[in-house]
């Protein structure tokens, strides 16, 4: 094999091994974002837990409401019966109840602003955890095709690297081939000399 040779399958040979460490360089930054989008989707389910707990204050609350509201119908009903019996004293039963509209109507609207307010963070934060899920399956799919693509490439290199072998081999046994054909001239050159 000739020096040139030699030189072009050096050359050849580094520069394979260098791609060869671009891709496991490649594949290791790749599993270190995987090891990322664990973690988003730890806290995905970390904020889904909180959801859960938000939907059952929610239901607590839609409770204490039901129970409130059939309170004061249960007020109203007694505020009427009173004043079937308290004809005497109807404009002061009429101040008094009126006072007592005004706070439960007071109370019903802050129920009612709360329980919007509620509903309104549980949709935000049902609409944030849609885009964030949405967002680590796009990652995962690209995780998974920058995955196949280093795969691709380390069967490409492994398929190269092969072919260099069998090359090497047949270089090799050309050469010692050669040098025993060389050997066998020059034992024949010699031989005709010392004759």
């Amino acid at each position: 094999m000739s020096k040139v040779e030699e030189s072009r399958l050096y050359a050849w040979n580094s520069n394979l091994e260098k791609r060869a460490t671009v891709v496991r360089h490649r594949r290791s930054q790749l599993e270190e974002k995987k090891g990322v989008c664990i973690q988003l989707e730890a806290s995905l389910i970390e904020l889904a837990n909180e959801n859960d707990a938000t939907e059952r204050l929610l239901v607590q609350k839609e409770r204490y409401m039901a129970s409130r509201k059939a309170a004061l119908e249960e007020a109203n009903k007694q505020r009427n019966i009173r004043r079937t019996f308290l004809d005497g004293e109807k404009r002061k039963a009429a101040i008094k109840f009126e006072h007592i509209d005004n706070a439960l109507d007071n109370e019903w609207r802050l129920l009612e602003e709360e329980v919007a307010a509620t509903e309104l963070d549980h949709h935000q934060r049902m609409n944030r955890l849609q885009q964030q899920l949405e967002q680590l399956s796009k990652q995962e799919d690209e995780l998974v095709e920058k995955i196949r693509q280093v795969n691709d490439a380390e069967l490409r290199i492994t398929n190269q690297l092969r072919q260099l072998k069998q090359k090497e081999d047949q270089l090799k046994s050309l050469a010692e081939a050669t040098l025993q054909q060389m050997k066998n001239e020059l034992r024949e050159r010699e031989s005709l000399v010392n004759q």
